[in-house]
Parts: C-alpha cells; structure tokens; sequence
C-alpha cells in the first residue's frame, strides 16, 4: 500500500531550515524499506512510501527538523534520475567545501532489489553552482 504521511511541526524558516531523518524496518525489498521525506512547508513535513505490497512491512522515522539561525541557505528541489549522471543548477553556494548535499529516494513499486537500474545513488556538488545526481551500477 502506498503512503504519504504528514507531521505537523513547529514553524521554520524554509531558506534556513532542513530535514534530517533515519528510518527502521524489517524488510529487505527496496519498496518495503525505503521512504522519502521532506520539508513540505514551514511547518509540515512529508515521508511517502511507494510499495506493491498488500500488506507493507512498517518503517518507524525518526526524524529532526533544523533551523539554522544565521550563516546557512538551504536550497531544495526535486528530479527524476535517470540512468547517466543528470547535472542540476543550483542557485551559486560559497564554496564546495563548505557545502553538503542530503537526499532522499523513492523506489519505483516494481522494485525487486537494488539491481535493476535504479539503485544506489550519488548526489554531489561538481561546482559551486552544479549539483550531479546518478546511479551506481
């Protein structure tokens, strides 16, 4: 069964504010076991599991949402990856070594294992304003 659960949150600056989250399961599927979360709006927050299972195996989030108070831009977006590397404009950042990259994935409901094209992934800043997403295979 698919899912998307909402959690309300205090109100955050956006721009300044990011999600960080980690999850349990007992399942060795993609679909059984992975989730997306996001920063939904100022005060929402969003995990979406995609799954074919009848009966999904649970996942407990733990989640924490933080706002910086001065010194940090979050930026954030979404894009479909395909099999080559895809390179992102992002809005120029600093400098590389001062920046990181967090992402979450969601699993096509198909999904058998992390062999089909569409499993581990990379996302890193190239540049100062390129953000390169891609599968290992």
């Amino acid at each position: 069964a698919n899912g998307i659960v909402t959690v309300p949150i205090t109100a955050v600056t956006t721009n300044r504010s990011a999600l960080f989250f980690d999850s349990s399961h007992d399942s060795d599927r993609p679909t059984s076991s992975a989730v997306r979360g996001r920063l939904l709006n100022s005060t929402t927050l969003e995990f979406e599991k995609v799954t074919n299972e009848a009966a999904p195996t649970l996942i407990t989030v733990r989640w924490y949402a933080v706002q910086w108070t001065s010194g940090v831009r979050v930026q954030r977006g979404v894009v479909t990856v395909a099999a080559v590397p895809q390179n992102v404009a992002i809005t120029a950042v600093g400098a590389v070594n001062r920046a990181f990259v967090t992402w979450s994935k969601t699993p096509a409901a198909t999904d058998q294992n992390n062999l089909n094209g569409d499993g581990p992934m990379v996302a890193e800043l190239t540049t100062t304003t390129n953000l390169q997403i891609f599968c290992l295979k």
